[in-house]
């Protein structure tokens, strides 16, 4: 049964994947596994995107990774439908199968080809650019592939989170969870954030002092590249959601029935643990194999 009252009972804007820090993160694990000059055309192309929900500031590598949530409060954003693919949570994941686009692989794919189209006008490769890094991001988190007849987990309403940085009349769900379980921990019996996303104001450049390069090269140390390469190497965005579509069925919700309307599910300490892991494991890769797809893009002089 659709749960609408669930859906309504949420009151949430559309979500997003990762959050912004999280989508800056798989930036930064990008430039650190690209050549100087992969990172000089990257910077080239982003720093002609649309400052205007950046504060002024010209994007580069890391940042222009938010850059399609930043949109979000532009009128008439056209990219909403491009950030997830609604599949339905099986026991298993196994029934795996696309729908029509539009949705995040395609967008993916469409971005890719305009990127290696001569005859993209280039503030259209730049827009091309972005919609690649940050869809790159989202295909990685698991409930951007996987739905409860809850909007991914935006009607799944939660407790047992100290949630910081909501949207403004934003309720604590399993989606905005999930944005934020790579920078999760259990203290006191409750889940709580190890750092809170830097606003625009504080944003800085790759490699720059800051919780966004810290963070990316603890987790490069975490999961280096020789202990995912095989998963490295598979640059299929097929293969990408079918990933995070196996784990939002199998790991990201919790045990036991959907909530119903207005219950509010209390996440353990123990489950916050267990999805930090993944997530943390799940940036890694969306950042490493970015490296992998910009490096063939731009890697050629």
């Amino acid at each position: 049964m659709i749960r609408f009252l669930a859906v309504i009972a949420a009151l949430v804007t559309t979500a997003q994947a990762w959050d912004l820090a999280g989508h800056q993160l798989v930036g930064e694990i990008a430039w650190l596994n690209c050549t100087p000059e992969v990172r000089a055309k990257v910077e080239a192309l982003v720093a002609k995107l649309d400052t205007s929900y950046n504060g002024g500031r010209t994007y580069n590598f890391t940042t222009a990774n938010a850059f399609l949530d930043d949109q979000r409060s532009r009128p008439h954003y056209e990219w909403g439908r491009l950030h997830y693919v609604d599949l339905p949570k099986t026991d298993d994941g196994a029934a795996f199968a696309l729908p029509e686009p539009p949705h995040v692989v395609a967008a993916i794919e469409d971005a890719i080809k305009a990127l290696r189209d001569p005859q993209t006008p280039e503030n259209k490769q730049a827009e091309a650019l972005a919609i690649l890094m940050h869809c790159t991001g989202d295909v990685h988190q698991p409930l951007h592939a996987c739905t409860w007849d809850d909007r991914g987990g935006n009607g799944y309403l939660v407790g047992g989170v100290a949630f910081a940085d909501l949207y403004k009349g934003g309720k604590g769900n399993l989606h905005a969870f999930w944005d934020e379980a790579y920078r999760v921990k259990a203290q006191d019996g409750k889940i709580v954030e190890s750092f809170i996303t830097p606003p625009i104001t504080s944003r800085v450049g790759p490699g720059e002092p800051g919780i966004i390069a810290t963070t990316a090269v603890a987790i490069t140390r975490q999961f280096p590249t020789t202990s995912l390469a095989k998963e490295i190497n598979d640059l299929n965005p097929t293969d990408w959601a079918r990933e995070s579509h196996i784990l939002g069925c199998t790991k990201a919700y919790p045990p036991g029935p959907h909530p119903t309307n207005y219950e509010v599910r209390t996440l353990t300490p123990e489950f916050g643990t267990a999805a930090q892991k993944i997530a943390v494991r799940r940036i890694a890769l969306a950042g490493y194999r970015l490296a992998r797809v910009l490096s063939d893009l731009f890697g050629k002089s």
